[in-house]
């Protein structure tokens, strides 16, 4: 009897968590990412070549819509900044440093939008765990080889595809007051360049994987 009583106590504590509703159903806020991005597939070139790492620097205004008290819907859009450079001087002994730098040879830059869209479960008060999608649209790529030949043909061989899908997670902590700070990691699905010829060869077969540092403020958070 008793077993059937915890039984029941348990199961009523479940339905009722999970029809409950958050104590704040919809909260907004900024968020500043900082994020290593490194090129994957076939043809990706190798890590300290041009594009094969990147910086990208990102803002974001995000939302917390709220379905339970631990579980919300984390919907974001922001404005994201890929830099790559790349020295003739690479290979001189003098090692390869993780940086991109205005003093290089060659650069490799873009503009993106970023909507990622990711269910979030509070695993603790303040403690998360998250997963979903992240939709990249390309709106601007270039390209400084220091020729404009070179950068013609390497621009029509990169053609740029308009929208990216990659999945995205992380797991992180939202203190009392607002503030965040949070790991993730997305991995790409789908091409960065486009797949047809341009009368070079076709576009290469190039996605990513990017390594996520996070921090941001939520307005009037709970």
């Amino acid at each position: 009897m008793k077993r059937i009583l915890v039984l029941a106590a348990m199961l009523t504590a479940f339905v009722a968590s999970s029809f409950a509703t958050p104590a704040k159903p919809f909260t907004s806020g900024i968020m500043f990412t900082e994020a290593t991005e490194f090129a994957r597939g076939s043809d990706a070139p190798d890590f300290d070549d041009l594009g094969g790492y990147r910086i990208d620097l990102a803002l974001s205004y995000n939302a917390l819509i709220g379905i339970i008290p631990s579980l919300y819907i984390h919907p974001a859009v922001g404005l994201a900044l890929r830099l790559s450079s790349q020295s003739d001087s690479k290979n001189n002994n003098s090692g390869f440093s993780m940086s991109v730098s205005s003093s290089d040879d060659k650069t490799l830059s873009a503009l993106d939008v970023l909507v990622p869209v990711t269910a979030r479960y509070y695993i603790t008060n303040n403690f998360f765990a998250e997963l979903g999608l992240e939709f990249d649209f390309n709106i601007l790529e270039s390209a400084n080889t220091g020729s404009q030949i070179v950068d013609d043909q390497f621009e029509a061989m990169h053609e740029p595809s308009f929208l990216n899908l990659g999945i995205t997670g992380g797991l992180g902590a939202t203190f009392n007051f607002g503030l965040e700070i949070n790991l993730g990691y997305t991995h790409g699905l789908t091409n960065l360049y486009k797949q047809k010829n341009f009368g070079f060869g076709e576009g290469p077969k190039v996605s990513y994987s990017r390594l996520n540092f996070n921090v941001g403020y939520w307005f009037g958070y709970r």
